[in-house]
């Protein structure tokens, strides 16, 4: 009797385990895993990886009615390894809940000292290899005890520094600080993000041209004094002496006025340039830029410009550099090819007389920017370009990666079949793209890493949709 009871109970838990195995089986099939955010891309010795954060929305029920499917998620976010040759997945790790989460977005900030940085309601830094966590705000809070009760949960308070690796942030009472991303140590900091590199410069510039108003001011004071005491009886040799000597300082300082104001422009224009090209590096560093920002039309190279133009474009482009992207989407442009001359002003210019086309036309082509620099990726090697255009017109039209060498030749050609591309990173052997092919998901949702050989177009794929 005995043993018929505990054969019942063992056969009740067989039902049971098999029923839940099944029913985790029909609700898997409703999961979504994507790519959140920018890749991150590190190298240590023979191992090069991308690091990035992913999402998983897990199916706890599910039901159907006319046709509808009403599902419940619940979404934990994970940091993910992949190996950056082949894109197979090394590791992962589930680092938060959604309901963990009291401030979004969560995405990558940066890489520093082989460290990966990301916010997920607090600052968080990974090793990229091991996936260990290597600093959060408890960690950040034992270093640094005066920030613990004023360090920031909002994201937008943060901000990473490409050119020193450090990550600068406004507390809660609203004091400015410094995060030095090796030691973890903060520290109270003036920078200002976004500010000018030129405003030293001007304003050291500005004291010179109030000097030179200064000294106008009292030469003019000084000749009319002269001027005044010449009526009372100056000899007229005397007073041409006057005149000369003040006709001669006042053209030098004349001189020098017209300098400091030729200096100040040109500083004015550098400044608008820098400032245009942080608000580039900025759009492309956001979730799925677009087609039309991650591309531009021109570039310079050992004296020489490029461009990408149709021939009604050529015809109105002014010959003063722009680098500008264009924006006709029925435009089937070519390379062209010509010599840089030096306007009158100084600045170099195009010589559009004797532009040239190279063969093979680009729908809506661009060369591919460096998200870092917000400049065309030139290829290492026998050199080029990458060249993004659409394989048709209209919204349904898909990007295609082309490879050029400096004299327009088309070395290779990929249909990425992604119309939009939500990040890419390039080092000097591949281009690691990502981006969303699967109509389950958003646009900012990447299910696709697409790693490309650089040297031959040859592409390799992982789907994080379909890794569960």
């Amino acid at each position: 009797m005995r043993k018929i009871f505990l054969g019942g109970f063992l056969l009740i838990g067989l039902f049971i385990a098999a029923f839940l195995f099944l029913l985790k089986g029909c609700l898997s099939q409703y999961d979504e895993r994507y790519s959140l955010s920018s890749l991150l891309y590190f190298e240590r010795g023979d191992s090069a990886v991308v690091f990035s954060i992913v999402g998983f929305e897990e199916t706890t029920s599910y039901s159907r009615s006319g046709g509808i499917t009403r599902k419940s998620m619940k979404t934990s976010y994970h940091v993910q390894s992949n190996d950056a040759r082949s894109g197979r997945k090394l590791s992962a790790k589930r680092i938060k809940d959604h309901s963990d989460i009291s401030h979004h977005p969560v995405e990558t900030l940066g890489s520093a000292h082989q460290r990966a940085w990301l916010f997920a309601g607090e600052l968080m830094a990974f090793d990229p290899f091991s996936l260990r966590l290597l600093a959060d705000k408890e960690k950040l809070v034992e270093l640094n005890p005066g920030l613990r009760h004023i360090l920031p949960d909002e994201r937008r308070f943060y901000y990473f520094n490409e050119a020193d690796g450090h990550i600068y942030f406004t507390a809660s009472d609203g004091s400015a600080w410094q995060l030095n991303t090796l030691s973890l140590k903060a520290t109270p900091s003036t920078f200002e993000p976004g500010s000018s590199s030129y405003k030293t410069a001007l304003d050291q510039l500005s004291r010179l041209q109030q000097k030179n108003r200064e000294a106008q001011d009292s030469l003019f004071r000084q000749y009319t004094k002269s001027k005044v005491l010449s009526a009372g009886g100056t000899k007229a040799v005397e007073l041409r002496r006057i005149q000369t000597a003040f006709a001669q300082q006042r053209d030098a300082l004349y001189r020098t006025r017209d300098s400091l104001q030729a200096l100040q422009s040109s500083l004015r224009r550098l400044e608008s340039e820098e400032s245009q090209l942080r608000n580039t590096i900025r759009n492309l560093r956001g979730t799925a830029p677009g087609f039309s920002q991650m591309k531009i039309n021109q570039d310079t190279l050992g004296g020489k410009w490029y461009g990408l133009y149709a021939h009604t474009e050529m015809e109105r482009l002014p010959v003063r550099l722009q680098f500008q992207a264009s924006y006709d989407e029925t435009a089937r442009r070519q390379l062209h090819i010509a010599n840089l001359d030096l306007l009158r002003d100084g600045e170099p210019g195009i010589d559009k007389d004797g532009a040239l086309p190279a063969a093979g036309y680009f729908l809506q082509g661009g060369f591919l920017l460096n998200k870092k620099t917000a400049r065309p990726i030139r290829l290492a090697g026998k050199g080029g370009w990458l060249v993004v255009f659409k394989d048709r017109i209209g919204n349904e039209g898909r990007i295609v990666l082309a490879r050029l060498d400096l004299s327009g030749k088309t070395v290779w050609q990929l249909e990425t079949g992604l119309k939009d591309w939500a990040d890419w990173i390039c080092t000097p052997e591949r281009l690691m793209i990502t981006g969303t092919d699967n109509p389950k998901l958003s646009s900012s949702q990447s299910n696709l890493l697409l790693i490309v050989d650089l040297s031959n177009g040859r592409p390799t794929r992982y789907d994080f949709f379909d890794d569960k």
